[in-house]
């Protein structure tokens, strides 16, 4: 791995991945245990942006809902019933509605 500037990897059991939430900034890693939900999204960094969504073994497991660059707010995007894990790398602040 390279970065520019100070960087830690931080390795935890992903049952204590928080609960999908409101938003961040940056990339993070969700649990999501709802049902079939509709996604809002916004995102206001400037590069690229992806949502994940695995539900067991890759790759079969994995689904991509959202991905693409610069500023967007979004609405209609599916979630699959949970249980499952979210994961979202951005560029900047972004918000992440189930609904």
């Amino acid at each position: 791995m390279t970065g520019d500037g100070d960087w830690q990897v931080k390795v935890q059991p992903l049952e204590q991945a928080p609960l999908v939430g409101p938003g961040g900034v940056g990339d993070e890693v969700y649990l999501y245990g709802g049902g079939d939900a509709q996604v809002s999204f916004f995102h206001r960094g400037l590069a690229e942006y992806m949502i994940v969504q695995w539900k067991g073994t890759a790759p079969a497991g994995s689904r991509l809902v959202l991905g693409g660059s610069g500023p967007i707010s979004t609405a209609g995007y599916s979630l699959s019933a949970g249980p499952s894990v979210l994961y979202v790398t951005a560029t900047g602040l972004w918000a992440l509605t189930p609904r």
